[in-house]
């Protein structure tokens, strides 16, 4: 790990495409993983050019190379796509999972999602699809869709309604798992946001990702 993080340390503009490599985009959803993302002072210490031997005495880090079950999630994710990774470094392109192109992270496009809720309801009146269009903007601003190796997938920040006697509905923010599949070109989704397993499907033009199906109808972009 120290010489990996030497490699991107001398090469930073190597440290964004790393962070795109599909298995280090599941490895980037663990708890400790995320840390390293949110750690202001490591961020500091990297731009700042501080000397390797510096950089890895940071707390987050040292946390991670001191923990041998998270050390063997990183290897386990590493090992078998040395190759490829090398060559992704130096491409930016990856033969073993470019052909998926549902792996990355999607950030949620307001305008997108309005213009296929216009085209599935286009009789739906100019007051009520403002309304609409101020309600997703505002619920889904931070949602995002995550598509990682090994058919995993995870719904962030997605908005679900919950609703008791009594009380005024309250929206609630869901981090949803689910599993992909290749249906030849398109893709199906299982995911369970209420407990119950549901279906849609996940279309992908270039970089726009649409999920529909079970009442959805939300548009992505592959995130820069």
């Amino acid at each position: 790990m120290a010489d990996l993080a030497g490699t991107l340390y001398n090469n930073p503009g190597l440290k964004e495409r790393l962070n795109d490599y599909p298995p280090f985009i599941a490895l980037a959803e663990q708890p400790d993983f995320q840390g390293l993302a949110g750690d202001t002072q490591l961020a500091q210490a990297w731009q700042s050019r501080t000397s390797i031997d510096d950089l890895i005495k940071n707390a987050s880090i040292n946390s991670i190379l001191k923990n041998p079950d998270l050390l063997k999630s990183f290897w386990g994710a590493l090992e078998p796509d040395l190759h490829d990774l090398g060559s992704y470094l130096v491409t930016g392109q990856s033969q073993k999972y470019d052909s998926e192109t549902i792996l990355g992270r999607w950030n949620f496009n307001v305008n997108a999602t309005i213009g296929l809720l216009r085209r599935s309801r286009p009789n739906i009146p100019s007051k009520e699809m403002a309304r609409l269009k101020n309600r997703i903007a505002m619920e889904f601003a931070r949602t995002t869709f995550v598509a990682m190796p090994d058919h995993l997938s995870i719904l962030k920040n997605f908005p679900r309604t919950r609703t008791a006697p009594g009380t005024p509905p309250a929206t609630e923010m869901l981090n949803v798992p689910g599993r992909w599949k290749n249906l030849d070109g398109r893709y199906a989704l299982t995911y369970s946001p209420e407990g119950k397993a549901e279906e849609v499907i996940v279309d992908i033009e270039r970089d726009r990702l649409t999920i529909t199906g079970q009442g959805l109808e939300l548009a992505f972009d592959r995130e820069d």
